[in-house]
């Protein structure tokens, strides 16, 4: 079976793009453990194996992690210093740190809601 017919495993598949979008956001692994309330902290989140299972709530946190990243991404354009900058920065419209934000639902919520109230 080609790679191409294989079926696509959706926790994965999350998994892995939720992880490559908190790499991007300059979240450490510990952080992004911590954001997805997961309980293994030892995990290797590099690790093809990891599965993030659409419908759980760590795999939902998982999903608004990716919509923060396309957000702010979008924002400007892809600049990566500007969106560390902007995550570990004081922010009126989220009321506090992102990046410290992110850690709590309510905050994760604030976050997400700051970055897409913006049209690009």
């Amino acid at each position: 079976m080609s790679p191409l017919s294989q079926p696509i495993n959706k926790s994965k598949l999350l998994a892995q793009a939720s992880w490559k979008a908190a790499q991007q956001l300059g979240l450490k692994p510990e952080q992004f453990v911590r954001i997805l309330h997961l309980e293994c902290v030892d995990m290797d989140l590099s690790d093809a194996s990891l599965m993030l299972d659409p419908n759980s709530q760590s795999g939902e946190i998982a999903i608004i992690v990716i919509r923060i990243y396309r957000a702010v991404y979008s924002l400007n354009g892809g600049d990566i210093k500007w969106m560390h900058r902007f995550l570990n920065s004081p922010n009126l419209l989220t009321g506090g740190v992102p990046i410290e934000q992110m850690e709590t639902m309510h905050g994760l919520l604030s976050v997400l809601k700051a970055v897409e109230a913006f049209p690009c």
